[in-house]
């Protein structure tokens, strides 16, 4: 029986956070959960998220339109933080638990983040180029683009919405490939082989 209730209740929330549902659809459920607020009102999958509210339990679970976080970073009877979860995707923000359920009056805007799916060649030495390949690069100045080779910063050749092209620097070691792009995201790839360079 409980079960069912739970998958009813996960139902009406996904119905109501992709549909215009009124303040009072949003709440007036007796639930004994309010969602006052949270912040920030934008952001990426892996950035953390405050709800503020009331009725909070440790067991009540959070989704952001229909993706449920699976990574909380600390729970109160009164706020939540939590981690985007990578399928998230703009709409209000929704709690659910055995107290009933509540959502944000206010949209979470979901920003797609950059991502990198590939680099070419898989292995290298100190002053070989590489490329990284990706989806969602941000646009930054290449000043404000840092490529890091297992910690060790790189040269930033050339830079696209698909493609980094970067120097590997001396004393780089091997281990996965970071972007920072200024101070809007850092993002880590796969590793790369450092060998040492042919004469």
């Amino acid at each position: 029986m409980n079960k069912l209730l739970n998958k009813f209740l996960v139902g009406a929330i996904v119905v109501c956070l992709f549909m215009s549902c009124s303040s009072d659809d949003l709440n007036d459920n007796d639930s004994v959960y309010v969602i006052n607020g949270f912040s920030p009102t934008e952001a990426f999958s892996g950035d953390q998220v405050t709800i503020t509210g009331s009725g909070f339990d440790e067991e009540v679970d959070v989704y952001f339109s229909e993706a449920k976080v699976v990574e909380f970073v600390s729970r109160s009877s009164n706020r939540i933080v939590v981690t985007v979860p990578t399928n998230a995707a703009t709409g209000r923000i929704g709690v659910l638990g055995k107290g009933g359920y509540a959502f944000s009056k206010e949209s979470f805007t979901y920003i797609p983040g950059a991502e990198i799916t590939s680099i070419t060649p898989l292995s290298g030495a100190p002053g070989d180029q590489i490329s990284i390949l990706g989806v969602n690069f941000h646009t930054v100045a290449l000043e404000d683009l840092k490529v890091y080779f297992n910690g060790t910063e790189g040269e930033v050749v050339s830079a696209s919405s698909e493609r980094i092209d970067a120097v590997i620097p001396e004393g780089a070691t091997t281990g996965p490939i970071s972007v920072v792009f200024g101070n809007i995201q850092w993002i880590t790839g796969p590793e790369l082989i450092i060998g040492e360079k042919e004469l």
